[in-house]
């Protein structure tokens, strides 16, 4: 991937006339660059295929034709589809990186509210009862929702540290019964 955008620029330098280098746009003018006037997306293609699109309200998809969101209707390359601008980047067939950081803002919240005194904690027996019911933990999506709205990373982190922290304070309770049945059995 990276040597395609270095060789498109390497390309588009020696091909637009334009005074771009290597070191910088320095020189140019405000009318000199890469991309479009008019109301169309910029395409980057090899083999004729396209490999990164540029949608002309500022989306970017790479390896896709269209940006799926939990709210497009139809469409393909010749009637493409309508969608909200919730996301800003769309990666076909995934990303792999070394290092991801999702900003949590103050008003998202985050699980510690768990560890206040009047948190009411579900007892493990009607935990029990649900998962019997339902197949999965309270509050976390079922395979099918999973399947078929996909899941906030930022979200799904937040519940499951809930979810972490629930299960301690369920794990110190049964310590404390655990050592209370011991001194028990000692007198």
């Amino acid at each position: 991937m990276k040597k395609t955008i270095i060789l498109m620029g390497i390309l588009c330098g020696l091909t637009i006339n334009a005074q771009w280098s290597l070191t910088g746009n320095s020189g140019t003018t405000t009318s000199n660059f890469i991309g479009t006037t008019d109301d169309k997306d910029l395409l980057i293609k090899t083999n004729n295929t396209t490999r990164i699109k540029v949608f002309k309200g500022g989306r970017i998809g790479i390896g896709v034709n269209s940006i799926p969101t939990d709210a497009c209707y139809g469409g393909d390359l010749d009637n493409p589809p309508f969608c909200p601008p919730v996301y800003k980047l769309f990666v076909k067939d995934g990303i792999r990186t070394e290092k991801v950081k999702v900003e949590i803002a103050a008003e998202n919240g985050w699980a510690d509210y768990v560890f206040a005194k009047d948190y009411k904690l579900m007892p493990l027996k009607e935990v029990e009862s649900y998962i019997s019911t339902n197949g999965h933990l309270p509050e976390v999506p079922s395979t099918e929702e999973a399947i078929q709205n996909g899941i906030e990373l930022k979200a799904m982190n937040i519940l499951l540290l809930k979810k972490v922290e629930e299960l301690t304070l369920h794990l110190i309770e049964q310590d404390k019964r655990i050592e209370e049945l011991e001194a028990n059995n000692k007198k």
